[in-house]
Parts: structure tokens; sequence; C-alpha cells
């Protein structure tokens, strides 16, 4: 892979996930990288194929989104982004994904606290051993190209022997984010820096921290003649309207937002993580009535009525619940049975595992929940109370619950990393069994 003469989408802490990834190389993004993964995360994910959305999805038990979702469509323009301390634990976790990916990078520049105290991130700028371990057995270990992103140090000399030393350990280019760790985006980019260690270096350099500056396609064009880089990062700039990256000019943002939510529907974008999209999307307009409804969203369906595609929006939904029904439940599904399954399989008694995912937001609205809706029937019809067997598997800290009642069992596929979550979800088996609503007129009535 050449990373000279690219514009690249940086990698962004729950904004660069697939659907905003694929929306940047609609634009005109040469490569995109994925945000930032933490190795320990990665090396538990299961890879799974999603048939209905035609995506790869790396999950881990117990969670409500992939940690990495990727697809054909960016295959060979998307940049793994690694968090890690570790040199052999990155290399397990980059292995995992080395099929479906252009290439790796570890993320040496990141400030954020939770990486620094971690020893990740920006605390390896000051540790050249572990920068050159690390990115050593990347490079000997991988397939793919290997780069990493840094900051500054306060000093230049000391920066350019850092970068030194990244170059001999075999990487293909190197990303710089022309601030200082304790420096914010608010603060002037040392374009200076950058341009002096291009001189010295020679790998392509990608230059960061530009957005103040790029408001259009020209724009990053200047800013890369500012820094004498070979290739642009751009994040917030991307981020506020990511058809910064067209040659023919910026879109409205209100285009760019509703092409974003219809990206988003077609690979299953985890809601949270388009809900923080379209924030700072419309980071100008947040104290607007509009920005106001964006902040106050708790669901899809009410995010994307705003932008008038609630009907787009339903229309998903009934065929996720047609698949995730009819066809083997082929997406974040555990096949390892627990021990509560097994039991009732070998009793001989009937078993209904289907699925069913509990939210708080779905009754949100002062309706009951499927626990007290089934407490309703029973008390109503004189049965027997059902009883919830909980198992919880280590060390995942992941639950599975069996309900049983009136001689049947009823659960899900799915391990929760919520206890409560899934006895509500094992109700909610058994209500569809037994033909209830989850809002039941009678206990109105009653």
């Amino acid at each position: 892979m050449d990373y000279r003469n690219k514009n690249i989408l940086a990698p962004m802490v729950r904004c660069s996930t697939l659907a905003f990834r694929l929306m940047a190389l609609e634009y005109g993004a040469d490569l995109v990288y994925s945000e930032e993964i933490i190795d320990y995360k990665m090396i538990n994910a299961k890879r799974e194929y999603n048939e209905l959305f035609k995506t790869i999805d790396y999950t881990v038990d117990g969670t409500e989104k992939p940690i990495f979702q990727t697809c054909d469509k960016e295959k060979d323009k998307v940049i793994f982004q690694v968090g890690t301390n570790n040199a052999e634990r990155a290399l397990k976790a980059c292995k995992l994904v080395e099929t479906d990916v252009a290439g790796f990078d570890v993320n040496m520049g990141c400030p954020k606290e939770f990486s620094v105290q971690g020893g990740m991130g920006a605390a390896l700028l000051k540790k050249p051993d572990e920068v050159k371990n690390i990115l050593t057995t990347l490079v000997d270990g991988l397939s793919k190209p290997v780069t990493c992103k840094i900051r500054c140090l306060h000093s230049l000399d000391e920066t350019i022997s850092l970068c030194k030393l990244i170059e001999s350990c075999g990487v293909k280019a190197l990303a710089i984010h022309g601030r200082y760790q304790e420096e914010r985006s608010r603060m002037p980019n040392h374009d200076d820096y950058i341009r002096e260690i291009a001189k010295h270096i020679q790998i392509p350099i990608i230059a960061n921290g530009g957005s103040n500056e790029i408001k259009c396609y020209e724009d990053i064009e200047k800013f890369r003649k500012s820094c004498n880089a070979s290739s642009v990062m751009i994040a917030r700039a991307g981020m506020w309207n990511c058809s910064v990256f067209r040659k023919e000019g910026v879109l409205p943002i209100d285009d760019v937002v509703k092409r974003f939510l219809q990206i988003s529907l077609e690979v299953d974008n985890y809601f949270f993580s388009v809900k923080y999209a379209v924030q700072q999307m419309l980071h100008e307009e947040l104290a607007s009535e509009r920005g106001a409804a964006v902040l106050g969203s708790l669901a899809g369906d009410e995010l994307y009525k705003i932008f008038g595609m609630l009907s787009e929006y339903d229309e998903l939904q009934l065929k996720k619940d047609e698949y995730y029904r009819n066809s083997a439940l082929k997406r974040k599904v555990d096949q390892e049975e627990s021990i509560e399954i097994k039991k009732a399989k070998e009793s001989g008694t009937n078993l209904i595992c289907s699925h069913a995912k509990y939210s708080k937001k779905d009754f949100r609205d002062g309706t009951h929940t499927p626990k007290s809706i089934l407490n309703a029937y029973v008390i109503h019809n004189g049965l027997s109370k059902p009883i919830y067997r909980t198992e919880e598997k280590l060390p995942e800290k992941v639950f599975k619950s069996v309900l049983e009642f009136n001689n049947s069992f009823y659960t899900t596929p799915y391990w929760e990393s919520n206890k409560k979550n899934t006895e509500q979800a094992a109700a909610m088996v058994c209500l569809d069994s037994l033909g209830i609503s989850y809002k039941i007129d009678f206990i109105k009535k009653k």
C-alpha cells in the first residue's frame, strides 16, 4: 500500500464507525481508520458474518454492539487502529482481523486519561524501548502494512529522534498530530514541527491537526503543503462535515446527516454511535429546537423522525425482526449452551429459545416490564409463579436466564452483561409464546 498523496479519515472514538467510514469513502477519502480498539478487549472477540447487513462483526458476549465492524466495501481501504502497551497482546488482537483490513496502526498519541493511565497512547511517547518492541513485533508478525500515530514532544530534537526510531522498526508511514500531549484542538497546530520532521524521515509523513483551517477540499492541500507532508489525516473537520473530502465541494449539512443516517441503517449502526455522530455534525446548532430534539432522543425512531426518515427506520426494524426470528439467529448467538438449557433438553421438557433483547428505553414511558406483565398474567389466571434460573459465565461475567413456567422453559440464545436484562428477555420469550402483548390490556381492566 502506498501512503503518499492520500486524504485520510482519522481514528475518532465513537465516530469512526463502519457507517461513518463508508460515508467518508463515498465522499472521496482514500483511506479510513477505525476508532482505537483496545487489544485486551479485541482478543476475546468472535468473528461473525451478518447475512442481513453483509457485515463482518467482531463481538464479545454481553455487549450490545460489535467491538469492530467492517465489510467488503472498505476491505482495501480500512486501517485497524489498536490501542496497546503490550507487543504480544497487540499482535494477537491484530491477527484476528488480518484478513479483513488493509493495514494496522498503533495509537501512540492519544492524550485521554484512560489511555495514558493504561500505559497506552501518548504514554508510549517517552518509552522508546516499548515503542520499538511493539512496532517490530507487529511488522514481523503481520502480512499487512503497519503504521503508527504520535503527537509531538516538547523538544523538536527528541521528536525527530523518536520518529527515526519508529522508522527503523519497518513501519510504512508515520502520522503526526502537531500538538503536544496537553494541548487541545483549539490551540494552534505545530505545522513547523511536522515540516521539520519531514526533512529527516524517508517514509511518508501523514499530517494531522489542521481541522481548524480545513473548511473545504482545497484547504486539505493547503495544510499538506504547510506541513510538507506526504498525506493528510482529517479528524474534526471530517466529523463536522464529511463532505469536506469531496473535490466537487462541501454539501449542506442536512444532506450529510441524512446520508449518514441511511448508511447507518444499511449496516445496523449502534444507536448511540449514530446519535453521537449526528450531534457532532450539528455542533453549531445544538441550542436550537432541532438540536435539543437530537440531544433528547433516546431511541432510533425518535432520531430518525427528526430528519423525516421514520418510515425507513421502521421498515428496517421489520426486516430485522423477521431475520432474527426466522433465519437461525445468525447474529450475536453464542453456540455454547448454558447448564440450565442442557438440563431442560435432557429432561425432555418443552424448551422455547428465540430472539429477544430487552432495553430499558423501550419501557420508559410508564409501560409495564415483561416480568411484571407476566406476573400480572399469572395472578389473573391463578397460575404458579414463574421461576428464573440465571447462570453466570466467567471470566466474561455475562449471564443467561432460563424461565420455567407452566411446564415449559423459555430463554434466548444470548449471554448478557446485565443479569436483570437477561431475565426480562426470558420473560419476553415467554410472553411471545403465550401470545401476550408487552402492553397487556387486562392489567388495566383488572
